[in-house]
This record gives C-alpha cells, structure tokens and sequence, in this order.
C-alpha cells in the first residue's frame, strides 16, 4: 500500500483574505458605534471566520454581538427539540436563529483544529435530525396527523456536511388519510428551505422515496413493505444501505425497515461477479451524468470522489451484510472499520481510504461553507482555487490541484482493485501505485 495521504494542516487562517479583511473592518467599525468593546475576544477565529463564510458573515452582522459569542462558545449537543413553540413562524424563526448559532459553534471549534472530520461531520448530522424532529412535531401539533420520517444517504450516515440537504422519505400510518399529511408535508418542505434574515434550516430532497418523483411524496407503511416484496434493483439495495428512522415514536417504521433488511439484504447476493457489474455500472453512470462538469473538478461524483469510496462500502455491505448486519449500522467510516476488523479488507488499505475520505469531505466544506449550498465541484484553473488551497493548507492552486490528483487517482486505483475491474496498466489511474 502507498502511504497514507497527506494531512491538510488546520487552517487558522482567512481562506479568503480581501473578503475577511472588509468584513473585519466593519465588524470593528459596528463594535465601536455599538459600544460592545472587543467581541468576540478570539479574534483569529473571527477573521478566519470572514474568510470561510459569507453565509455567517451575514449571520453575525445581522445578529451582532450575541451571535459573536457564540464563537467562544464549545460546540452543542442536539438540544433544539424544544425551540419551535408558540405561534409557527415565529417558532420557525426561532429555530432557524438557534440552528445557526450551534452550527456557528461547530466551525468555530473547527476552525481553531479542535475536531476531526468525523466528529464534526456527527455533529452536523444530530444537529439537522434534531431540527427535523422539531418540525415535524410542530406539524404534527397542529394538525394532528402523524407521520414518520426515514433519513437517507449522509444524513442516515451521521456524515452531513456544511450545505448538505436532507434526504427524506416520509411515511403515514396506513390507519391515516394521506391526502392531509402530502399537505403538511409539502408545508413542512417550504419552511425548512425558507430564507430569512437569520439564513434558513436545509433544503430536502424526496427523491429517494419509492417510485422517485414519480411515486407519492408520503407513502403508506404498506406501501412502502410491498414496494420492497419483491426482486429490486442492486442500486435500490445501496440506497438500503444508508438509511435509518428519524421520527419514529413508535418504532413501526424501524420494525418495518429491519424486515424488508432481513428479507432483501440477509441473504448471500446470488453472484459476486453480477453484484460488481451492477455497482460499477451505476456509478459509471453517476460520473458520466454528474462527475465531469464543464472546466470543473467534481470531489463528490468525479473519478476518484466520494462515491468512489462509498461504492467500495455498498459492496463491502451488499457480499457480506447477510453474516455481519453490523455492516448496516452507519455510514462510509463505519463500514471501513468494520470491514477491517473482521479481515473483510485489510487494515492498511481501511485506514488509507479513511484518511482519503477526511480530505476529500475537507475539500467539500471549503466549498460549501461561502454560502452554505451542496456545491461539490471547484474550477480546473489553478488561479482560481485559492479558497480550496488556503483551507488545505497548500500555498497556492497549483500545489492544491496536484495533491488533488494525486489523491483521486490513487482513489480510483483503489477502487478498480476491490471491485475487481480491470483497467489498462498504462492509464494514468495507475500512476500512483500503492
């Protein structure tokens, strides 16, 4: 095996250096009329701050020294199940100012190298399922019909990012009239993407949910068992792979989820060789669709991205989940680790692509956090990735880019090997041998 990727450096530094230094100017301008003194007293987690984020720039312009520190403050567990009461917008807007604030908690103590990828990316994930929880409660308070929510992908992963949606598919009990709750729901969907001056909560994403956009934006829980009764598609079984409740006060939902588990994924795959072709297949697809955006880099679905390692793990859990059903219980790492553990993958090669995958989730918060939106591509012209290069710690765009391609090859080499596609020895996937 190659070496372990280089470690991007914490970067206690303004990644945009114009862009912090106006914003500190008038920060120090606003202390000063407003009497406030020096807040937050941090200072170099401020600037850094400016540099990052234009979205919380604006967050602690508009809610000043109260949302400044917060900057001093130690990151939060998931406590906002109680904020959104009362009447519902202002409840909702509520909500949105203390989401904001915890998450400006996280990246602040990010920020200052406090945390790992992992902790933090855990962090993101109970803050976003502790605001749905809140949501969905309020609008079931008010209408009194109740539903279920199941996460999807990161969000069922515990690997959110900065910007990342939320993957959702929700679902009524079948005793239920749905025509009420698709209401509710649909209302539920316009005030968590909604924006205010206090940003907003998430953008989500239905589209997992059976059928795709085609089918029903809620579905019955019959629905949804008989939806998965019969033979589905590998790719429907990866998307099984990463999911779990999120509002199931009742645990039907999680009863229902364990059997259709047990029933589609506790069986031995019939065929090794067919399991790989479906899953390189697919992400095949994935890249040719999404990986290669016009003059750009794609760290999520280009060659050698995310989903390179995540494809390893649904293959990892679709061959070997019937014996080891731990395999089901978390997200890519997860999957990592307990592969390794149970000689399913070898521990040198586990821990490479889990540093592998800490860099790459590194490159797509730098991207994210300017405005807080699921970007995941960056420009193939060096003189523009200086935002990139300063959260990484290279000098400059050049330095970022060969590390970067350095790293997504040696990704996609790694990738070929454990799903056992034969690619031409000549290739520049195989420059970086391990």
């Amino acid at each position: 095996m190659s070496t372990q990727p280089q470690a991007f450096p914490p970067p206690l530094h303004p990644w945009d250096q114009a862009l912090a230094r106006s914003s500190l100017e008038r920060w120090d301008e606003l202390c000063a009329r407003s009497g406030w003194g020096g807040v937050p007293a941090a200072r170099n987690v401020l600037e850094a701050l400016f540099g990052a984020s234009w979205y919380f720039t604006r967050f602690l312009f508009y809610h000043g020294r109260q949302g400044a520190r917060q900057l001093e403050r130690a990151p939060p567990g998931p406590s906002l199940e109680e904020t959104a009461v009362g009447d519902p917008e202002t409840g909702l807007e509520r909500l949105r100012v203390r989401r904001n604030e915890n998450m400006l908690r996280w990246l602040a103590a990010e920020l200052r190298g406090e945390l790992s990828r992992e902790t933090l990316e855990q962090g993101l994930t109970e803050l976003a399922a502790a605001t749905l929880r809140t949501l969905v409660r309020g609008a079931i308070q008010e209408t009194r019909q109740h539903f279920m929510v199941m996460g999807m992908g990161r969000l069922a992963g515990a690997e959110m990012n900065y910007g990342s949606d939320l993957d959702l598919i929700f679902l009524y009990p079948n005793a239920a009239g749905s025509s009420t709750i698709n209401r509710e729901v649909l209302l539920l969907l316009r005030r968590c993407a909604a924006l205010s001056p206090s940003g907003q909560l998430y953008e989500i994403d239905t589209r997992l949910r059976p059928h795709g956009s085609a089918g029903t934006l809620v579905t019955s829980l019959d629905g949804f068992g008989k939806y998965y009764q019969g033979a589905r598609d590998t790719w429907e079984k990866q998307l099984l792979c990463r999911c779990r409740p999120l509002y199931d006060p009742e645990g039907r939902a999680a009863g229902l989820l364990e059997e259709i588990r047990s029933r589609l994924l506790g069986k031995t795959h019939p065929g090794a060789a067919r399991l790989r072709e479906d899953i390189l297949a697919m992400r095949q697809r994935v890249e040719q669709k999404l990986g290669h955006p016009l003059g750009r880099h794609d760290v999520k679905c280009g060659p050698g991205g995310l989903m390179d390692i995540d494809f390893i793990t649904h293959y990892l859990q679709l061959t070997h989940g019937a014996g080891l059903p731990e395999l089901y219980q978390g997200g890519t790492r997860h999957c990592l680790r307990i592969a390794a553990r149970n000689e399913l993958l070898e521990r040198e090669r586990a821990a490479w692509l889990l540093h592998a995958y800490d860099q790459l989730k590194r490159i797509e918060a730098s991207l994210r956090l300017l405005d807080m939106r699921a970007v995941s591509s960056f420009p193939q012209d060096p003189e523009k990735l200086a935002r990139p290069a300063r959260a990484t710690g290279h000098p400059d765009g050049i330095s970022f880019l060969r590390a970067y391609r350095k790293l997504t090859t040696e990704v996609r080499r790694q990738y070929n090997h454990l799903l056992g596609r034969k690619v031409d020895t000549n290739s520049a996937m195989l420059q970086a041998s391990p």
